[in-house]
């Protein structure tokens, strides 16, 4: 059946034919106009007319009750299904055994208020869910494949991996891939939130849907090959994932069915035990008793929470969605939103990830004659490690075409890479291992290691039996927005901590330049959980940013998790919120996000529960339908209202 807004064409029709069959009750009840029944087949045509706007009008919520019996957890649905069946069945009772009172009028127009609520909730839940954009409507329809130096157009919807492609300055990319030849600027706002076009050269990532914004005079050609098609993308597969989020119940929806699930039994109680108080006290109008004890149970019905939290759960996920934040689990955004400290890794969160080799240095004291042996050395104990500083020794032995070194027994050190060349003992690493093994470093050395790491620069040792022989200076960035994410988490009053397996002078001068005041430096990836531990000690929460791959191990073991730079393997994280991009200003906008999510939700909690309140204390009062508007129209108010708050 043809779904529009969440809503199948059958039910709409549904909800019509309610509505059509109450005005036809209305004009033939005698409760209404102050009628009299003429003939019996009057009384029969308001019996069907009315039992036809029940069935109709109810027809999903009977689906829905029993659907909640099956499951044994009698709730929402329950109340106001019983609610509207004791109105029907006094109503019936009237028509058959003792025509006094109209009861008809009643029933069906609480069935057409019912039925035109659910869709319009249904309506609207669908229309939140369209506030981020349709990533999938981003993708081209054709390609341009490369295919033997011949251009090939061919539908993008074809593309196979290892396909590829061209895409020309104002091209769209058809598919994700990696650039293998050429340097442009890509527009990735729409998918990873990030508003400043990325510079893409060789090796860069990019994904399908982003645009190459260089101007045509330019011709600033990317040449990509394809590694991602079909489902696998990242536009579907970050559709699929807000999909799922927006479906899954969150701390609101679980208070509201641990409400609806402790109140039920209560519920009924009170709504027989006032409908008893009706009749003893006031039995000359004992019809109220009947109509008391249906208005429990309607106002009772605790269905607007769920409209509210309902309809926030999916705004939730679309402006999350639309800044490039997946946010795996919706319980995260309380966590993180209570966290009192948020530790940041220095190397790729705050810094660009991309390390440059500025410089090589003889030691003092080397055994070595050039500076090409201690980055052959480098290379040869760093040629299996997949560490980024590791690649761009790597690039730079071969761009120097550097003699091959023959190292064995090359095995992973806690601080590097430890191995054997010709009997002798090879160490290549960070800081640490000068200290660990108690190695000597000349005055003259040590001077230009500070002043390395007094500019941010990290370093990179070579050792050789116990001696040290050269070590290789890195420059790596610090990120253009990271002053600002730093400025915008300090106004949010967070304890801000950064941890680094980089020298204490790197780490020194990477902070003070952001306005971090507290870091632990040198630190092996085995000491970083330890660290959470620590930190977790006095009571704090704790929410660590880092990357998916590197700081996995500390992700997991933080109250909550924000890997950075997750790019296209969304389904292989674990963390709890996932940014695509490198941008660490994300981290305050989740946080700030999660406070207006919040309380948003909270005051909806506050204001339905205050107004079911109210509600089942005026049972009996007012006309059922009366009641029924209400509660539709207080979930409009409450839903409105936590939407334009989230939106703001």
């Amino acid at each position: 059946m043809r779904k529009h807004n969440g809503f199948s064409t059958l039910s709409k029709v549904g909800v019509f034919a309610t509505l059509a069959l109450t005005i036809g009750v209305l004009v033939v009840s005698p409760a209404v106009f102050s009628q009299v029944i003429s003939s019996s087949m009057d009384q029969w045509i308001l019996l069907g007319l009315g039992l036809s706007a029940v069935f109709v009008g109810g027809l999903r919520l009977w689906v829905s009750v029993i659907r909640e019996l099956r499951s044994g957890a009698p709730g929402q649905n329950v109340l106001g299904g019983l609610g509207l069946l004791v109105l029907a069945g006094f109503a019936i009772w009237q028509s058959l055994f003792a025509w006094r009172i109209d009861g008809w009028w009643q029933a069906a127009s609480v069935a057409s208020v019912l039925a035109a609520g659910d869709w319009y909730f249904t309506s609207l839940s669908a229309r939140v869910a369209n506030v981020s954009p349709n990533l999938v409507s981003l993708l081209p329809e054709y390609a341009a494949v490369l295919v033997e130096n011949e251009i090939n157009r061919v539908r993008a919807s074809e593309l196979e991996i290892g396909d590829i492609v061209l895409v020309r300055p104002g091209g769209v990319v058809p598919a994700d891939g990696v650039v293998v030849q050429g340097a442009s600027s890509v527009d990735e706002s729409l998918i990873t939130g990030e508003v400043i076009a990325v510079d893409k050269t060789e090796a860069s990532l990019v994904f399908a849907g982003s645009q190459n914004t260089s101007s045509k005079k330019s011709n600033k050609t990317l040449t990509i090959r394809v590694t991602a098609v079909g489902g696998d993308m990242l536009v579907h597969s970050f559709t699929r994932k807000l999909g799922e989020l927006a479906e899954e119940r969150g701390v609101v929806d679980r208070i509201s069915a641990r409400l609806t699930s402790g109140l039920f039994v209560l519920t009924v109680a009170v709504a027989f035990i006032g409908g008893g108080l009706w009749l003893v006290l006031d039995s000359e109008h004992w019809v109220n008793s009947i109509y008391s004890a249906a208005a429990v149970l309607l106002a009772a019905n605790l269905a607007v929470i769920s409209h509210a939290s309902g309809l926030v759960s999916v705004m939730i996920a679309s402006v999350a969605g639309s800044g490039g934040v997946l946010v795996r689990a919706r319980t995260a955004l309380y966590r993180v939103r209570k966290s009192h400290v948020v530790v940041l890794n220095m190397a790729g969160t705050l810094t660009s990830g991309k390390p440059k080799l500025v410089e090589i240095h003889l030691a003092k004291s080397t055994s070595l004659g050039s500076i090409n042996e201690v980055l052959a050395v480098a290379a040869a104990a760093d040629a299996n490690s997949d560490h980024p500083l590791a690649r761009v020794i790597l690039l730079e032995a071969a761009a120097r075409r550097v003699q091959d070194v023959a190292l064995y027994e090359v095995e992973p050190h806690p601080m590097g890479v430890s191995a054997r060349m010709d009997g002798s003992s090879v160490v290549v690493g960070s800081a640490g291992i000068l200290t660990a093994s108690d190695v000597p470093i000349d005055v003259q050395d040590l001077v230009k290691v500070a002043s390395a790491n007094e500019r941010g620069n990290s370093v990179v040792y070579v050792v050789i039996d116990n001696l040290l022989v050269g070590y290789l200076e890195f420059s790596d960035e610090v990120r253009e927005t990271a002053r600002e994410a730093i400025k915008l988490l300090h106004l949010q009053r967070k304890r801000i901590v950064a941890i680094t397996g980089e020298a204490t002078g790197v780490a020194e001068a990477v902070c003070k330049s952001l306005g971090i005041t507290e870091f632990f430096a040198e630190v092996v990836q085995d000491r970083k959980v330890e660290i959470i531990d620590q930190l977790r000690k006095d009571g704090s929460i704790i929410t660590v940013v880092g990357d998916p791959v590197s700081d996995a191990s500390i992700l997991a073991a933080a109250d909550v998790g924000i890997a950075i730079g997750v790019g296209g393997e969304l389904g292989s994280q674990s963390a709890d919120l996932l940014v695509i991009s490198n941008e660490p200003r994300s981290v305050a906008r989740i946080i700030r996000l999660a406070k207006k999510a919040t309380r948003a939700l909270n005051l909806s909690l506050v204001f339905v529960t205050l107004f079911d309140v109210l509600a089942i204390g005026f049972a009996g009062f007012y006309p059922l339908p009366l009641a029924s508007a209400g509660l539709v129209l207080v979930s409009t108010i409450v839903s409105g209202s936590a939407i334009w708050r989230l939106r703001k």
